[in-house]
């Protein structure tokens, strides 16, 4: 009787354990749908923050397979990339830049990942290193595609929140047309511009079509075509109507606007534009586009006749790029105060200010940049009366986006070219140019 209780508590032992472990699945089970369940809600409404939190909790209480890792550390970076924090989203995903551990990734979950890369590497001025993840991406997807590789062993609910292949497709498209417009390739950039915007039409998601909308007028931009440029915003902003909360989309959408009404010289209409984007960004907590816009709205207060107020915004747009290492924004804010300091008078630290400019310039290698700082430059040797300095400076301006074809810019460096020449009382030279 003894050893029959006894082997019969011996089966219980084992009996106890896969009870106890199928309790432990349940429960890890309900965290993992409930961890989604957050993470759905807080994407559809651009919650940054939020969803930086929820994913940092998942990676660390919940023991995740290799791809369900992969995913919540994608949607980690991504979110801190949409908050500003670039340098750090690319922490999350540097295990898989490694041969090792990408072999154990689904083709689709890495797609994702290297898109989320080239994001982060992007806005961090690393643009070699983004145009290569934006290119791994579109080449490993069109395999992926063109050997119909389904989910496999990824979780329905978890899958469930990835974009799908065409979305996958468009974002590639869209990330390399964006970074290819940043190295002064225009050509290939309104290529793979227009291929995004067709893409995602097909679609007919409206937060991803206004992105590529707005991703397309920064090229024609780039290329001039001014008319054009300003009728894709405005359609933008037209698609978002009712989109209250993707803040981050619409104040990139008032940004550019604002920078193509300075174009035009409606200074007005340009500060009011570019207050909004910044009100946008706020309700974000992104600082790398808060300080963007705001470096350009010291511009636009400049025209305005707001030295103090333009001081101050620019001021205030440097100290966030030197904190958070943001190449270009800061960049732009050391131009404004050049010319600002030039209109004071003070030419001296102007050129100083205008110097540490394109050495940031240099840094981040961004050719859509390299002209505005060329022609920031030789309009404080301008007003300076340094007429052959400006002329070297601006030829060079007129060399670099010739080689680039890139028409606003050289038309910019004609006509101060021109003004030179009428300075110098050449005005037959003068209508030439």
């Amino acid at each position: 009787m003894f050893l029959e209780e006894c082997q019969h508590n011996e089966q219980l032992i084992p009996l106890f354990i896969i009870i106890g472990k199928s309790v432990n699945n349940i429960r890890k089970s309900n965290l993992m749908s409930t961890t989604l369940s957050l993470l759905s809600e807080h994407i559809k409404h651009h919650r940054f923050s939020e969803i930086i939190t929820e994913c940092e909790k998942a990676l660390k209480a919940l023991r995740l397979g290799s791809n369900e890792h992969a995913i919540i550390s994608s949607f980690l970076a991504e979110a801190l990339v949409n908050s500003g924090r670039n340098q750090e989203a690319i922490t999350p995903l540097l295990p898989y830049k490694q041969s090792g551990f990408a072999v154990n990734i689904h083709p689709i979950v890495l797609v994702r990942i290297y898109l989320v890369l080239a994001s982060a590497y992007r806005y961090t001025s690393n643009l070699p290193e983004a145009i290569s993840f934006a290119r791994q991406a579109l080449q490993l997807l069109q395999k992926t595609l063109s050997e119909k590789i389904n989910a496999g062993v990824i979780q329905a609910e978890l899958w469930s929140l990835l974009p799908s292949n065409k979305k996958l497709l468009g974002s590639c498209y869209h990330f390399l047309g964006a970074c290819y417009r940043d190295i002064g390739e225009f050509k290939l950039a309104l290529d793979f511009s227009l291929k995004a915007v067709d893409e995602r039409k097909v679609l007919n998601e409206k937060n991803a079509l206004a992105a590529s909308y707005s991703a397309l007028a920064c090229v024609l931009s780039s290329l001039g075509q001014y008319r054009k440029t300003e009728t894709i915003l405005v359609k933008a902003r037209m698609i978002l109507d009712g989109e209250l909360d993707d803040f981050l989309l619409r104040g990139k959408i008032e940004t550019n606007l604002g920078a193509l009404y300075a174009y035009y010289g409606e200074w007005e209409i340009s500060a009011e534009t570019i207050t909004k984007a910044i009100s946008f960004y706020s309700k974000t907590g992104n600082l790398y586009w808060l300080s963007f816009a705001q470096s350009i709205f010291a511009f636009v207060l400049m025209q305005l006749g707001e030295y103090e107020r333009a001081s101050q915004v620019a001021l205030k747009s440097l100290s966030v790029a030197t904190t958070h290492n943001y190449v270009i924004v800061g960049s732009n804010a050391l131009m404004a105060l050049s010319e600002l300091k030039a209109l004071q008078g003070n030419f001296c630290e102007a050129e100083s200010l205008v110097t540490q400019s394109i050495a940031l310039f240099n840094q981040g290698k961004d050719e859509a940049w390299k002209n505005q700082t060329l022609l920031t430059k030789g309009r404080i040797f301008l007003i300076a009366g340094n007429l052959e300095q400006a002329e070297l400076t601006f030829r060079d301006c007129l060399n670099n986006a010739a080689k680039n074809e890139i028409q606003p810019d050289i038309l910019a460096a004609l006509l101060f070219l021109a003004e030179i020449n009428c300075e110098r009382d050449e005005f037959a030279e003068a209508q030439r140019q």
